[in-house]
């Protein structure tokens, strides 16, 4: 239900190609999922505090303009919903940054979908937000997967997949900015988590006689010359 800090928390998508996706995606959910509230693969959010917040994202949108489009193939009731503490997996077209559930990060089966012309459109409104842990990119076309794993910012990319680098144990895991500092998994996880120490040890014989004031001695200057490149 998205509460994974690699989940999406918005779908860019190509304006020519928004009412395929989400009737692909009523499609996808119906086959995987039939029910929701009653289906033990669809998780619950994890407390009622944080379905409150996730309720409140929806309610935010709808009231700023948004179209919800709330993809629940069972039919199930509001009730049984919240019975379950569930939430049916929510679509959030039309949306804008003055959204809430465009501000944070949603870990909820909520997924706003952005429309775009032109793919430095969609590159360039990644890029203009806070560094994102993870990015995935939809295309069988090599030029638009190397636009966008050369020009977008994140901690991971994923190509024609989501979620799944992070159990690749030889990838460096980790976020940029915001999103965090440093990474781990395998080698990059020992090297995270000791010191490196670092030793100089200077051999003999040696010219550091020769760095030290004054200046003044011709074969000084002509090393001071040849160091900066003068």
């Amino acid at each position: 239900a998205g509460q994974t800090c690699v989940a999406p928390d918005y779908l860019l998508v190509h304006e020519s190609k928004q009412d395929q996706v989400v009737a692909e995606i009523r499609r996808s959910v119906a086959r995987m999922l039939p029910k929701l509230a009653d289906n033990p693969d669809f998780t619950a959010i994890i407390n009622e505090r944080h379905r409150a917040r996730l309720v409140s994202h929806l309610d935010d949108a709808r009231d700023k303009g948004a179209t919800l489009i709330e993809v629940n193939p069972g039919d199930e009731s509001a009730e049984r919903f919240s019975e379950t503490n569930k939430l049916p997996l929510t679509l959030l077209l039309d949306v804008d940054d003055s959204m809430s559930a465009m501000q944070d990060e949603l870990f909820g089966p909520l997924l706003p979908i952005i429309t775009y012309r032109e793919l430095d459109e969609a590159i360039d409104y990644v890029n203009a937000r806070p560094r994102p842990l993870a990015a995935y990119v939809f295309s069988h076309d090599r030029q638009t997967q190397r636009r966008i794993s050369e020009r977008i910012v994140s901690g991971a990319l994923g190509i024609n997949v989501t979620t799944l680098h992070v159990g690749q144990d030889n990838l460096p895991f980790g976020g940029v900015g915001p999103s965090g500092i440093g990474r781990y998994h395998a080698q990059d996880g020992f090297l995270a988590f000791s010191h490196h120490k670092a030793v100089y040890h200077q051999r003999r014989p040696h010219l550091l006689g020769l760095l030290p004031p004054p200046y003044d001695v011709a074969i000084k200057r002509k090393m001071i010359r040849l160091l900066i490149g003068r």
